[in-house]
């Protein structure tokens, strides 16, 4: 069975964004040496792996630890000024980053015969305005964004829409989304990037590059 056919025999698919909407990840870990470009070459490496290693791990926790790198004690203030510059500089990029291929064809197709949800690690007023911007926004029930947690976050989806648990996949790239699904007993799908490729390499349930 192609993944497109395993995909559409599901009631509900829940959505990561970077690495499986948009080809963005790449964008956002620019996003932070832009931020850090000031420092170390070293640093920039060190902060630029941790992000790769870490993906779909929130900026609300990633900045603050890279100011703790760079020797910045703790600041609400500086964080607020440094997740604001970072925003700024990449939502334009994230909104003219190709699609993953086949994803927009698939959520044209499907979201009106499907039940889609989208949980990221993206702020969730950030995530609502991208999704606007591309007007896919009501493809989506519900749209979850950061500091959303998103084991806690697919719990609730399936408990509150009284899913069985054999009727969900989450489709994402990252750990984190792998583990969220196994924390909630769902079935993961996984988009193969450059990035992940070291992470996943025992992985052997059902992946794909490309929807088409």
């Amino acid at each position: 069975m192609s993944t497109v056919h395993y995909l559409t025999s599901k009631k509900a698919i829940i959505w990561d964004f970077d690495g499986v909407v948009k080809e963005s990840n790449a964008i956002k870990a620019n996003g932070y040496s832009k931020l850090f470009m000031d420092y170390s070459q070293k640093l920039q490496d060190k902060i630029n792996q941790h992000h790769i290693d870490n993906q779909g791990l929130s900026r609300l926790k990633k900045i603050p630890l890279y100011l703790d790198w760079v020797g910045e004690k703790k600041n609400t203030l500086l964080e607020q000024e440094y997740l604001s510059l970072y925003s700024k500089n990449v939502i334009k990029e994230v909104i003219n980053a190709p699609w993953v291929p086949g994803v927009h064809e698939y959520l044209v197709t499907n979201h009106d015969v499907q039940k889609f949800y989208l949980v990221t690690g993206t702020p969730k007023d950030e995530i609502e305005l991208i999704l606007k911007e591309l007007n896919i926004d009501n493809f989506f029930l519900e749209v979850y964004g950061a500091p959303a947690d998103k084991t806690n976050t697919i719990a609730s989806i399936i408990k509150k829409n009284k899913f069985k648990t054999c009727e969900v996949v989450m489709v994402g790239d990252s750990n984190i989304d792998y583990s969220a699904s196994k924390d909630n007993n769902i079935e993961f799908i996984l988009r193969r990037t450059k990035d992940n490729d070291k992470t996943f390499t025992r992985f052997t349930g059902i992946s794909f590059k490309s929807l088409n």
